[in-house]
């Protein structure tokens, strides 16, 4: 029985560390992929990977494109449903990135993120900068009602 207890322990030493489950987990060692796509009034960047510090460089190349918010997209949209972690790092390009939008009179929201991001992101004050909601669709309903001071809220659906 102590055998087996000392290799067991030599296995898990031998693959750094980590149970074969845990090399299995999205976050480890996925880097940031990006998409974007333009709409009439958005930006959307779709985050594929992890949002760390090493992702820096690909994520402020969306801030030039604060630019192109300007010539009629005032709003940059980023989606986290395939993001599997975001580290300090990458929270500070984040707030990097939305601070460069916002200061040029644009929106920033967010969606498709993890619950404990989420409180993360208001735990920290992200939230000063990027407004989180559940999904696209939700971003659109807002965005469309306050582009449209006139416009009359659609009544929501509720079935039990």
């Amino acid at each position: 029985m102590l055998e087996n207890a000392a290799f067991a322990g030599k296995e898990a030493s031998s693959s750094g560390g980590r149970s074969p489950e845990d090399k299995k987990l999205p976050h480890n060692d996925s880097p940031l992929l990006i998409q974007g796509k333009h709409s009439k009034t958005s930006l959307v960047l779709e985050l594929r990977g992890n949002v760390t510090a090493e992702a820096e460089a690909d994520l402020l190349t969306y801030r030039d494109e604060r630019t192109r918010l300007r010539g009629g997209s005032t709003t940059l949209i980023i989606n986290f449903q395939k993001v599997g972690y975001v580290d300090s790092g990458g929270l500070s390009v984040l707030v990097r990135l939305a601070r460069a939008v916002t200061d040029d009179g644009s929106r920033v929201f967010a969606h498709g993120l993890h619950p404990s991001c989420g409180a993360l992101f208001r735990l920290v004050g992200i939230t000063r900068y990027i407004m989180i909601y559940p999904d696209e669709y939700a971003i659109e309903q807002r965005v469309s009602s306050s582009d449209n001071p006139h416009a009359v809220p659609k009544a929501a659906r509720i079935t039990f």
